[in-house]
């Protein structure tokens, strides 16, 4: 039942519910959603009959609490077992329609029997770091680039295998694969269902690796912007399976061809602060890594001079090389993200690292760097201020994020360590992996 820690929110809450229903009658199920620290979308589809059933009564869906705790086979990391339940707390301010008609997804929160918060919950997390820097006068917008590769597959000896591109004809920006009518058709659908469900699309074009698109969301405040970032995506990947491709956002699906990221375009007020706000994310940003770049294929991708955001700590007005690229003022681009990264978890340590510049007032000490920074030498490296390099691998980049006491005062130690057990229990996974499988399992499931 609804505890008085629920009560108020919960009854505003619903009346995005009744809002929706009013202008989408033919929605007969609904996706509740969770996003747990592998970044593995867990979903319920509950009809909508018994959904307003447990609307009226106060009551909420059950979950084992080893949903935070287990890695993308069900596998329970250390610490973790089948004890103990959570409840799913559906947030119907962030209700879309889904790709498959008759359909709507919510993105959920977890809370415990009481009604009070998830302290490891990664939307809750994100919530609670608006909160703070909302306390000290801060707002966000946030916009996120979605690019995908479509691959086609195939079954090989019992088992998927990926590979062979739409198109050979792709490069940046470029016409040729839009005259492809296979191609235009999914794109179009996608469009078209993203149009459909209210997301705001700026631009769409192809991209540089075979049959790589990027889809430009518009900006949001960061937790809409994160519930609608993963509507989106499951249309995208939704799409793509209805013409028998798959979508995926693996960071390099083709060892000898560009990778895939998932830029973040942030921006905030007052803009004064921008740079005490930065220079707190560039001092963190090799315990930032470990969420952005979550996965070891993840550092297949950090190289210099491939438009990727580079290697060296650093930022540059209009510099696609450094891993922040400032456009105006206080908006900046992060580039040292993909797609495999849990982004409620991903703008969290962002923010945080930002209000902790903010908090102490932190000078940037890093100057503005014009050229690419692997192209300098040590000596001119030295004079604008760049000296440390990105984690060369996530074991490297959880070290960094275990001993950052900074961090874990904004944070909490709860979030931190949570993350730390799945993560490292996943390292010991797939070391065991040979490389082609690795890939073909990564592309099967993100």
């Amino acid at each position: 039942m609804v505890g008085n820690a629920l009560r108020h929110t919960w009854e505003q809450n619903t009346t995005f519910l009744t809002q929706f229903l009013d202008q989408f009658p033919h929605i007969e199920y609904f996706r509740l959603q969770i996003l747990d620290f592998t970044s593995t979308l867990r979903v319920r589809i509950v009809p909508k009959e018994h959904l307003l059933k447990l609307v009226k009564e106060g009551k909420f869906l059950g979950i084992a609490t080893v949903i935070l705790g287990m890695l993308q086979e069900d596998i329970p990391c250390p610490g973790f077992d089948g004890t103990g339940e959570y409840k799913i707390y559906p947030n119907f301010e962030s209700l879309r329609l889904a790709a498959r008609a008759g359909y709507a997804t919510v993105q959920c929160e977890l809370r415990e029997p009481d009604g009070e918060e998830v302290v490891t919950c990664p939307r809750s997390c994100l919530r609670r770091l608006v909160n703070s820097a909302n306390k000290h006068e801060m707002e966000f917008l946030v916009g996120f680039e979605i690019e995908v590769v479509f691959m086609k597959w195939d079954i090989v000896d019992g088992e998927i295998q990926f590979g062979n591109p739409l198109s050979q004809g792709h490069a940046y920006c470029t016409s040729r694969p839009l005259q492809d009518d296979g191609i235009m058709r999914i794109v179009e659908k996608i469009l078209e269902r993203l149009r459909r469900s209210s997301i705001s699309i700026e631009q769409c074009h192809a991209e540089s690796a075979p049959c790589q698109f990027e889809f430009v969301l518009g900006p949001l405040p960061p937790l809409a912007a994160v519930d609608t970032l993963l509507s989106a995506r499951e249309i995208i990947s939704a799409t793509a399976a209805e013409f028998l491709m798959r979508a995926t956002l693996l960071p390099k699906p083709y060892s000898h061809k560009p990778g895939t990221g998932a830029h973040v375009h942030l921006s905030f007020t007052p803009p004064q602060v921008h740079e005490m706000f930065y220079a707190g994310v560039l001092d963190h940003l090799r315990s930032i890594a470990a969420v952005t770049y979550p996965h070891s294929s993840s550092y297949e991708r950090v190289v210099d001079s491939a438009w990727a955001g580079g290697t060296w700590i650093s930022w540059g007005r209009q510099n696609r090389e450094t891993p922040l690229r400032q456009i105006e003022g206080s908006h900046f681009e992060l580039k040292c993200v993909d797609g495999l990264a849990n982004m409620y978890l991903g703008l969290s340590i962002v923010i945080a690292a930002g209000l902790r510049g903010v908090l102490d007032t932190q000078p940037m000490t890093i100057k503005d760097c014009s050229v690419d920074p692997a192209t300098l030498s040590e000596a001119e490296r030295k004079r604008l201020g760049i000296s440390q390099r990105l984690p060369r691998s996530i074991a490297e980049a959880l070290g960094h994020l275990q001993e950052d006491e900074r961090l874990r005062k904004i944070l909490g130690n709860a979030v931190i360590d949570n993350y730390l057990v799945v993560k490292k229990a996943e390292i010991e996974k797939f070391g065991e992996m040979e490389p082609d499988k690795r890939r073909n399992w990564l592309i099967e499931r993100y």
